[in-house]
């Protein structure tokens, strides 16, 4: 059997249309002749053509890639069956709506040989369909969150104490028989909007003393749709964000006894503020600014009830 240097990991749910994108893209990577590597598609339950599409592509690529389809719902199920089926000491991941640098895979391998490390993170550069929003504020102090997709640490390759984006990251297929899986009640299923499953799983990394590396030149473009560059969809990415914090705690006793009617008044206490701040704020990016805040914080409250009413 050939030893697999790297498993590349394509999760897909309903966007064949981006998919088709994503894996010619692949086509075009540039990789030393003795250097070799797989390519996983894992279909999650996708309900349009998705299927045809990835098994013409396979059928028809030089590529060595094979489709998977995983029927349990959810990001971090899907990411979990890749890990399953993948072959390589690598596992690199991103998903079906980037295309890539032709030396990106090149540049991540090239990272863990030169780096002790447990995981790379790459760089993310944001494509918009037009102009980037005129309410985005993606510098400075009142910087919003990355729902663009962009994770741009610099141009020289260091060790991070921040997680990856999933959108591009790869770990040595060992940390995962060594620290679990990603946790399934965390991360996007379907069309509902949670997260954080890249951090919590990184937090066992860190806590057990493992190191992440940045590389700025294993690059990947991040290719937005009309939907994700509404502020309605920011709202609510930032609502499930806030209720992800909080599903992070609640597997530890030390989280669930953070929880308690102290927290949720601590909790009014933030959304009243972000709420009065939107509302007295004049300059639109600003006022925005506010709002994704009260979302979040409405996020967490909420979430916060249903764990202690779980209890």
């Amino acid at each position: 059997m050939i030893r697999m240097n790297a498993s590349v990991i394509i999760c897909t749910y309903n966007r064949s249309h981006s998919l088709l994108n994503t894996l010619e893209s692949l086509e075009k990577i540039a990789m030393p002749e003795n250097w070799v590597w797989e390519l996983i598609i894992v279909d999650n339950d996708s309900s349009d053509d998705t299927k045809m599409v990835a098994e013409t592509f396979v059928s028809g690529t030089n590529l060595n890639a094979r489709y998977v389809f995983e029927e349990r719902q959810g990001l971090s199920s899907a990411r979990n069956r890749g890990i399953k089926e993948a072959t390589g000491d690598i596992v690199a991941f991103s998903d079906d709506d980037m295309t890539f640098d032709s030396h990106w895979l090149f540049e991540i391998l090239a990272a863990f040989e030169k780096c002790p490390c447990i995981c790379v993170a790459g760089k993310i550069i944001p494509r918009w369909p037009e102009e980037k929003p005129t309410w985005l504020i993606d510098e400075g102090p009142s910087q919003m969150p990355a729902f663009d997709g962009r994770f741009d640490l610099g141009d020289q390759i260091l060790e991070i104490d921040k997680h990856p984006f999933g959108g591009n990251m790869a770990y040595k297929k060992s940390a995962f028989s060594k620290y679990g899986l990603f946790r399934t009640d965390l991360g996007r299923t379907g069309n509902h909007l949670m997260a954080n499953e890249e951090t919590e799983f990184c937090d066992r990394l860190f806590a057990a003393g493992e190191k992440i590396v940045y590389s700025p030149r294993a690059v990947v473009y991040h290719h937005l749709e009309d939907g994700q560059t509404t502020k309605a969809y920011w709202l609510k990415r930032m609502f499930n964000h806030g209720r992800s914090a909080i599903r992070m705690k609640d597997q530890s006793k030390s989280g669930l006894h953070r929880l308690s009617v102290f927290s949720l008044l601590k909790q009014s206490y933030r959304i009243l503020e972000n709420v009065f701040r939107w509302l007295l704020t004049f300059d639109h990016r600003m006022r925005f600014f506010h709002k994704l805040r009260m979302y979040r914080s409405l996020g967490v409250f909420t979430e916060s009830i249903k764990v202690l009413m779980q209890r």
